[in-house]
């Protein structure tokens, strides 16, 4: 009788063992995917312009190439105008101006890490600007710091704008889940993302430009916005639950919880991750979301064709997904398996 109990609670000691071992593994998959863009954040062909005499164009680029390699990506413009126009449509993260009365232009809008990045570089000028003039450093910086697209006042810091990333997360995913479980029908579950697409949008809008000031511009703008990022990944959520099932769920929601959103860029811009994923992160819906967004507040001169070519074509994908499966089809309208209909006709016969 020991014996049989003994051999019968074996396999369920492995088990438990086998769960905690897996519970680990997520936790360290879980930690490892949110600390390690982080832990690995710095700048590399940081776009830069540079516009002022050819001569001390060349000079300033020869001495940040060999201070700083590989760290600025740096282009020269015509004029200061032209410079200015260049971080207002995104193209450049700063620019230095350089004449009599050398400038760095810099964009707090655009994210703290290059916001930073631009004041040291600031700092830096104006340490080699003096010791070619073979004068000591002054103490205070010779280099005028001008912020074209500075944060709102109730976002000074940007902390706002990066902890709304988050949410846009769960929400997009919290609507999958929802519709995926309690919406059968391709007709059905079409109409409770489009709703759910305004509702949120509209809601979530509301809480974080009317209620907190984060964002900035037209409300109708970012409501607009918003509702397209929670169509994209719930859509996808419910297109992939329409063609595999509830497992469906879990692999849309583990794509976007632990790929998408740890590389989304939402503290740090795409070039401060390492290697390629900073732009592969542009390419899945909470990066492009996030650069929709911050544009509209800040940039308005700003190109929105990519990120929203980017959020159209995930909703297009999660739509045709929907469209093609049949996992959700509701079960009164669902086409009779093969068997049932044999079944049926030899019934009637």
């Amino acid at each position: 009788m020991s014996t049989t109990t003994r051999s019968a609670s074996a396999p369920a000691w492995g088990r438990a063992a086998g769960a905690a071992a897996l519970a680990a593994f997520v936790v360290t998959l879980v930690v490892a995917a949110f600390v390690w863009p982080a832990a690995t954040t710095t700048p590399h062909d940081l776009p830069v312009v540079v516009t002022g005499p050819p001569a001390a164009v060349d000079g300033v680029t020869a001495t940040l190439e060999e201070s700083a390699p590989g760290r600025f990506d740096l282009a020269t413009v015509a004029d200061r105008e032209a410079a200015v126009e260049a971080v207002e449509q995104r193209d450049a993260y700063g620019a230095i101006v350089l004449g009599a009365e050398p400038e760095v232009l810099t964009a707090s809008a655009a994210g703290g890490p290059s916001h930073q990045a631009m004041l040291r570089l600031a700092d830096e000028l104006s340490a080699a600007l003096a010791a070619r003039s073979g004068a000591p450093a002054p103490p205070t910086p010779a280099v005028t710091v001008t912020d074209v697209a500075s944060l709102s006042t109730d976002d000074a810091q940007g902390i706002g704008m990066t902890a709304a990333a988050f949410p846009l997360v769960i929400g997009g995913i919290a609507g999958g889940v929802v519709i995926s479980l309690l919406v059968t029908g391709r007709t059905r579950r079409l109409a409770a993302l489009a709703l759910y697409a305004v509702l949120a949008g509209a809601s979530t809008t509301a809480v974080v430009q009317g209620w907190f000031d984060i964002l900035q511009g037209s409300a109708v703008e970012n409501a607009g916005a918003i509702g397209l990022a929670f169509l994209a990944t719930s859509s996808m959520l419910v297109g992939l639950s329409s063609l595999i099932g509830r497992a469906g769920i879990g692999v849309g929601a583990l794509l976007t919880l632990l790929v998408a959103n740890p590389i989304a860029s939402a503290a740090q811009p795409p070039e401060f991750l390492p290697g390629a994923w900073g732009e592969i992160g542009q390419l899945f819906v909470p990066g492009a979301a996030l650069t929709l967004l911050r544009s509209l507040s800040y940039f308005p001169e700003a190109d929105l064709a990519r990120p929203l070519l980017v959020l159209g074509a995930w909703a297009a994908a999660g739509i045709a997904m929907v469209l093609i499966g049949r996992k959700g089809d509701d079960p009164d309208t669902a086409a009779p398996a093969p068997r049932e209909e044999a079944e049926a006709t030899y019934a009637t016969a």
